[in-house]
């Protein structure tokens, strides 16, 4: 029997990992890839291969780091203003 990579529900077909997404289950070696991806991402890296970003890729990543830390002071004056102003209301 040849083996299938998603089951539709049907009986006699093998459980993959595919399954396991659409269950909203993480599939086997998923936690690992993540942190290996993240951490080749927060070196600078390509997160499949790691070797070192360069020109328009190293450019975007700097871009990201820039509105990421943008995105984060934003939330937490958002998150600071209103503290303040929900304590004077």
């Amino acid at each position: 029997m040849e083996k299938l990579t998603y089951t539709h529900g049907r009986k006699g077909q093998y459980l993959t990992g595919l399954d396991n997404m659409k269950k909203g289950l993480p599939v086997d070696g998923q936690w690992e890839r993540v942190e290996l991806y993240a951490e080749r991402y927060s070196n600078k890296q390509d997160i499949y291969t790691g070797d070192p970003l360069i020109d328009q890729d190293l450019e975007d990543w700097y871009t990201s780091v820039a509105k990421s830390k943008l995105g984060k002071h934003l939330s937490d004056y958002q998150k600071e203003k209103h503290k303040v102003s929900s304590n004077h209301g």
